[in-house]
């Protein structure tokens, strides 16, 4: 199902993009950066100071993953290993 752009403004004045889109599943992106990042990029144009302060409080107040550390994986993958496998595979 496709969809059509729309541009929003609600009753405290604060303006919303939705671009088109050939599925609701997709997230906002750029094709031209997408292809030159090579990575998953959500990206929205900025259509006020709102939307600014709203996107940076966002982030400043997301708590962020630990990873397991390199000697904590080398150690979870060694366990795992094949023993006839060189070691440069689970590397």
């Amino acid at each position: 199902m496709k969809s059509t752009s729309s541009l929003s403004i609600d009753d405290k004045g604060h303006k919303t993009y939705v671009p088109a889109r050939n599925d609701e599943r997709l997230d906002i992106h750029n094709a031209d950066l997408l292809s030159i990042w090579r990575a998953n990029v959500d990206c929205q144009p900025v259509l006020s100071r709102h939307a600014v302060l709203k996107y940076i409080s966002k982030y400043a107040a997301k708590s962020e993953t630990r990873s397991e550390s390199y000697r904590q994986m080398l150690s979870r993958l060694s366990q795992s290993a094949i023993p006839e496998a060189p070691t440069v595979a689970i590397i």
